[in-house]
């Protein structure tokens, strides 16, 4: 089954989970896997994706081919995303919060869980998770 991004919850999404990181910055190794446990979480729970895309299957784990190309620069809403994030070198920056409106309680509270469990994990250790 495929579902459509969801541009603005995706946007959202990270910025939910970049609040809680030190310095509102996260490796991309990170934040990708962290989106993917979620979105995993909520089909299980829900039914339903968090932020919808397509998946695919990289070296470190499955990930958000389109959010990766969000972070990368080469991605339609690029415009969009650019107004919240900013890249340094791998990790990824919040520049500029917007809430969180298009997500539901219940989404917000499944992205804190992903990311508070997984506080003391490095990043090659939630992206093993992934597998």
């Amino acid at each position: 089954m495929h579902f459509r991004l969801d541009t603005r919850k995706a946007i959202e999404a990270a910025a939910t989970l970049l609040r809680l990181a030190p310095h509102r910055l996260m490796g991309r190794k990170r934040l990708l896997a962290l989106l993917y446990l979620a979105e995993r979480e909520s089909l299980k729970r829900s039914g339903r994706p968090i932020i919808g895309g397509r998946l695919i299957a990289m070296d470190y784990g499955p990930i958000h081919s389109e959010i990766y190309d969000l972070i990368k620069g080469s991605h339609s809403a690029q415009a969009e995303w650019s107004r919240h994030f900013q890249n340094e070198g791998y990790q990824v920056g919040l520049a500029h919060d917007l809430g969180t409106a298009a997500l539901s309680r219940q989404e917000v509270n499944l992205l804190n869980e992903i990311s508070s469990e997984r506080l003391g994990c490095d990043d090659f250790d939630i992206a093993a998770e992934t597998h």
